[in-house]
């Protein structure tokens, strides 16, 4: 019995020892890493640099160069004027002269009435607007070129370009053609006036229109007339006044053949209906085709439109800020 147990201390001490040293060499060994499921990054997106700033670009057609003038009304001498920059994205600010000197170039400027080109000037002495409370041009003085030192004023002038960009399409008004020719011209306007469809609502309808100018342009292929009329509702308290524009295909002398191509319609109280009347005629580009430029006053503020003429069809292809008040 003695020997057994002693036996049983001998394999119980073994087993011991055997853990131990188990238990030491478990102990020895670095602990195991536990290891994340491979994931593939996501990819981080950077909007390019040119889409930080979002701007509306300009639909002003670039072969009528960067620059555009209009002479002040308050000076009679047609040297004070409103310089333009048609080009700049529609949330620039229009009275901004930053690199307004590079848009000018040799600053040459060609003067257009609706006779046509009316003399060469250069533009000089740029200024900001000095009125912030309303939008308002730079402004600008015309001086003779060296060469034409003593040329008088030019005559009123109305619209100018850049040199050489575009050739002037001369127009007749409707106040120097004979009389019969004018009557004519008046009877026809407003004759394809009354046949625009209008709304059977519209106070005005029924009343018979007025023509307020009139121009034609017999020295173009494919001859157009344009011009305006008015009509009035006269009530004492709240007079209403309408104004159509219209652009007329004039294919022949036969008035019978001519149709309205393009046309607008205001109306609102008397002395706030907005006016519009051609500044001047031109032809640009490569083939050539019309550009008017239309002026467009409501008593307080004035704006630009231009009017074009592209493969027979007639479309207003830009406008400019209103500035004034």
């Amino acid at each position: 019995m003695r020997v057994a147990s002693e036996r049983a201390r001998c394999v119980a001490g073994g087993l011991v020892l055997a853990l131990s040293v188990a238990a030491g060499a478990c102990r020895d060994q670095p602990a195991p890493v536990t290891r994340e499921p491979a994931v593939a990054p996501v990819p981080i997106e950077v909007a390019p640099l040119d889409s930080v700033v979002s701007v509306t670009p300009s639909t002003y057609d670039p072969e009528l160069g960067a620059v555009l003038l209009l002479p002040q009304l308050s000076d009679g001498t047609g040297t004070s004027v409103s310089v333009l920059s048609p080009l700049l994205p529609l949330e620039a600010s229009i009275g901004d002269t930053v690199g307004l000197g590079a848009r000018i170039g040799d600053g040459v400027v060609t003067l257009y009435g609706r006779e046509g080109v009316l003399g060469e000037r250069v533009l000089a002495q740029l200024a900001m607007p000095l009125e912030a409370s309303c939008p308002a041009w730079p402004t600008g003085r015309l001086s003779p070129r060296l060469q034409d030192s003593a040329a008088a004023t030019p005559r009123a002038w109305r619209l100018a370009l850049p040199s050489g960009v575009a050739d002037a399409v001369p127009l007749d008004s409707i106040e120097a053609l004979p009389a019969r020719d004018s009557a004519l011209l008046a009877a026809t306007l407003t004759r394809l006036a009354s046949g625009l469809a209008e709304d059977s609502a519209s106070p005005f309808r029924g009343l018979p229109f007025r023509v307020t100018r009139a121009f034609r342009s017999p020295s173009v292929t494919d001859a157009f007339v344009m011009g305006e009329m008015v009509r009035r509702v006269p009530q004492e308290d709240r007079p209403l006044e309408e104004r159509v524009f219209v652009m007329v295909s004039a294919p022949s002398p036969d008035a019978s053949r001519w149709r309205i191509a393009w046309h607008e319609r205001v109306a609102g109280r008397e002395e706030e209906v907005i006016a519009t009347e051609p500044l001047a005629v031109v032809q640009v580009g490569d083939p050539r085709h019309l550009v008017v430029f239309l002026g467009r006053d409501d008593g307080s503020g004035t704006a630009l439109a231009l009017l074009e003429r592209v493969n027979g069809r007639w479309r207003v292809r830009w406008e400019s800020p209103v500035t004034g008040c």
